[in-house]
């Protein structure tokens, strides 16, 4: 009778294991590199969530990268590069599909580094989902200054998001 007890008390919290995984499991994500050179390369990161309690969420992760020589040979975007203040830009672009085509929805300024630094992050998490509940995708921009702005876009992917 104790092994059936057993397994009964590990099945069931098995499932609230699996539960509260697929309630947190709110996030869309799309990641990688924007700009590829020999000695000069960008990383990216658009994700948007449910965030706290439900009512939205986006955040922008962008990277600095250079190639390393060694013994071996040379392996580009292998290290972090750091940039000094103002070399590093991002901007996040919330997007709510209207039922026909995505429409603008929310965005910040363009968003600079303030110190020197190989990795900026920008995040928030709404008050209350921006333009009512339906389908929202974050559309971030992540570049770098080196001889000229080198980056590009990366789409989240889409997320149902409900009016609170």
């Amino acid at each position: 009778m104790n092994k059936i007890r057993l397994l009964g008390i590990f099945l069931l919290v098995l499932m609230i294991v699996i539960a509260v995984g697929v309630v947190y499991a709110h996030v869309v994500y799309q990641q990688g590199w924007v700009y590829w050179s020999q000695d000069d390369c960008v990383f990216g990161r658009s994700e948007i969530s449910h965030g706290n309690y439900g009512k939205g969420y986006v955040r922008v992760d962008t990277q600095a990268y250079r190639g390393t020589s060694t013994p071996s040979g040379y392996y580009p975007c292998s290290t972090y590069m750091n940039r000094p203040p103002g070399f590093m830009a991002q901007k996040v672009v919330l997007y709510k599909w209207t039922g026909s085509q995505w429409a603008v929805c929310w965005e910040t300024p363009w968003l600079y580094n303030p110190i020197e630094t190989w990795w900026i992050m920008f995040d928030t998490h709404f008050m209350n989902v921006p333009c009512g509940s339906g389908y929202y995708a974050n559309y971030g921009a992540h570049f770098e200054y080196n001889g000229g702005w080198h980056g590009g876009w990366i789409w989240s992917g889409a997320h149902y998001l409900p009016a609170q």
